[in-house]
């Protein structure tokens, strides 16, 4: 399908996209119009291109029910383009914008700070691999930037307001500190390129949900969560990375991980070297169970086990099975390696008496010749 650009609704006069109860179903005074590119190859554009239908029917958009102000744009997967300039001029009370999965060319984030009233910005999927300028916005509470190309993201320490921030399925090789976010609640940045110890990082006090999951991070510090008090509810995700060890001080962290620290220690936050569960830690109903395969000794937190003999299931072998086997296994190989170096003995045996009888079949096997012959 043809690719779409947004379409622009501007206000003329002090119109500002109010629209009052009685006339949300109808264009108000003060005509609103539209610029359009390419509207007609968005997926659903029902009301964008026809002045029948009332500013708070058409597709996506959402009215208070009292002021009949737009209070959100969700416009996810409808082949949506780019943003123009002038959008949040014209919605001051605009609180959600969701352009999720559209091939978007780019977004200006410098227009954030003017939506004064914009909380919510879901821009999954659609292709960005920069924030510059999102410091700019003075209200934003919710971003979320899944599945983009993003490598770095420390702008977002500048946003004061953020409580969500959701940056998983990207190519961030570092997180930045967010002890500025005082009111941060929720990080999810699983499955990026985060490496190395999360040294000088510092997470919020009011943080409530952490997933870094599913990148190479190689050691989590106690004093990255000084802030964080001890009585806190933290969930915390750190599976399929490569941490060898976990500071003493986190697995006294008893309310963690809906009190699973509390009940299994530093079990609670990841399973230790060997074994492996399906959450990569220890709850109530997924245990840590022993796994023989090499790569889960290597570090904490494997979610699968590569060895078939250590996957539990009605095909499993009992662990005397498996000690039998492992035994047999060392003999059949030592009874091998004795028969290899009693052939290559018996070898170097007739070798020696064919070099010892050489001479005599040498001259046993001379051709005679006659008297006359010269030789």
């Amino acid at each position: 399908m043809v690719a779409g650009m947004l379409l622009v609704i501007q206000r003329e006069a002090s119109s500002h996209w109010n629209v009052s109860p009685r006339r949300r179903n109808s264009v108000p005074n003060g005509r609103l119009f539209s610029k359009v590119w390419g509207r007609t190859y968005w997926t659903n554009n029902e009301g964008w291109e026809t002045r029948n239908y009332g500013l708070c029917e058409w597709y996506g958009i959402q009215c208070h029910p009292e002021t009949g102000s737009v209070v959100s744009i969700s416009l996810g997967s409808n082949n949506v383009q780019c943003v123009v300039e002038g959008l949040f001029d014209s919605l001051p009370n605009l609180s959600s914008l969701s352009l999720n999965s559209n091939p978007l060319r780019g977004f200006d984030f410098n227009l954030l700070e003017k939506s004064q009233s914009l909380k919510e910005l879901n821009l999954d999927a659609t292709g960005i691999s920069s924030i510059e300028g999102i410091h700019h916005s003075p209200s934003l509470e919710a971003i979320s930037l899944r599945f983009n190309k993003l490598q770095q993201i420390t702008e977002l320490s500048m946003v004061s307001t953020l409580k969500s921030i959701r940056v998983s399925h990207n190519q961030l090789f570092t997180l930045p500190s967010f002890d500025n976010l005082q009111n941060l609640q929720t990080i999810i940045a699983d499955n990026n390129n985060i490496s190395g110890a999360l040294d000088g990082i510092s997470f919020p006090p009011n943080l409530i949900y952490l997933d870094l999951s599913n990148n190479a991070i190689s050691s989590v510090p106690s004093s990255s969560f000084s802030a964080v008090p001890s009585s806190a509810s933290l969930h915390i995700d750190l599976a399929e990375n490569q941490i060898d060890s976990l500071p003493v001080e986190l697995c006294d962290k008893g309310k963690w991980n809906d009190g699973n620290v509390g009940k299994f220690g530093c079990n609670g936050l990841l399973c230790g070297k060997g074994h492996y569960s399906k959450y990569g830690r220890q709850t109530s109903d997924s245990y840590c169970d022993p796994c023989n395969s090499v790569s889960s000794f290597l570090f904490l937190g494997a979610t699968t086990c590569a060895n078939p003999i250590a996957l539990k299931g009605s095909n499993s072998m009992p662990a005397g099975t498996v000690s039998f086997l492992v035994i047999m296994s060392i003999i059949l190989s030592a009874m091998l390696f004795m028969i290899i170096v009693g052939i290559r003995r018996q070898k170097q045996r007739k070798e020696a008496e064919r070099v010892f009888l050489a001479p005599t079949r040498q001259y046993r096997d001379r051709p005679q010749f006659e008297d006359n012959e010269i030789i």
